[in-house]
Parts: structure tokens; C-alpha cells; sequence
């Protein structure tokens, strides 16, 4: 069981470890280093080892960078920090993302590797664009 992707006109499946790796890189593109750093505090701690003291903290500062930043990233900040049971968005998020990605691609496997054509970045970028150009809700279920 994983994280189905989704947007009106494809549908892509991949585990919670590829999909967790999806949003690191979405958020290691992220030009603002005091936001990037942020967001890559939480991500790359794997462990939740912290105390209560610790999320309080960080929820507060994610809280305080969200209203810094929500004219540029605002979108971008929902994506990341959307539950990863679910998550719908409208097209605008897609648009934002896109101008967040910019020409980025890789070839790293984000989903299952077993498939012919598994998930990668460009599948990400085409979901994308894919809303963006339909004008549609996309996410993952």
C-alpha cells in the first residue's frame, strides 16, 4: 500500500519512502534558505524522536514562515506540509510548483522500480502540467 498521484488525465502509484523523497526535492528547490532549511529540519529527521517542546517549537516557526512567505510559497508550503494520507489541490498549486521546479528533472526513482516506466520527476512535472493545462484538481490518495 502507498500514495496514489493524481491528476485528471494520469494516475501514478508509488510508496510513502518515494513519495517522502517526491516533496524532499520539491523542498530542496526552495530558494529561501531560512525556509528550506525548515522544512528540511522535519523531513530528514526520520526518527520523531523529539519531545513535544520540540514540535511546539517548530510548528510555531513554520507557522511565523508561512506568513512570510505565503505571496511566493504559499502553495508550495500546503504541498509539502499536506497530510500524506490525502492531499487535493487546485491547478494554481500545480502552477506554482511548476515555477518553483523550473527546468529541474533527475533520475531517481520515486516509485516502484519494478514497473516498466516507473515514477520519476518528469512524471511529476507532466501530472503537473497536466492540471495546470486542464485547469483541474489534482493530489493523492
Amino acid at each position: 500500500m502507498g500514495v496514489d498521484i493524481y491528476s485528471k488525465n494520469l494516475s501514478y502509484s508509488l510508496g510513502y519512502g518515494g513519495f517522502r523523497n517526491l516533496r524532499k526535492t520539491v523542498g530542496s528547490l526552495i530558494t529561501d534558505d531560512e525556509l528550506r532549511e525548515h522544512y528540511m529540519l522535519i523531513v530528514d529527521d526520520v526518527r520523531f524522536s523529539h519531545d513535544k517542546e520540540f514540535y511546539r517549537k517548530y510548528d510555531e516557526k513554520t507557522e511565523k514562515l508561512y506568513r512570510k512567505h505565503r505571496k511566493k510559497y504559499g502553495r508550495v508550503i500546503d504541498f509539502l506540509y499536506c497530510s500524506d494520507c490525502e492531499g487535493n489541490f487546485g491547478y494554481h498549486t500545480a502552477e506554482e510548483l511548476l515555477v518553483l521546479i523550473g527546468g529541474y528533472d533527475d533520475n531517481i526513482i520515486y516509485g516502484y522500480a519494478g514497473l516498466d516506466d516507473p515514477f520519476k520527476f518528469r512524471h511529476f512535472r507532466k501530472l503537473l502540467e497536466d492540471a495546470r493545462d486542464t485547469k483541474s484538481k489534482w493530489g493523492w490518495r
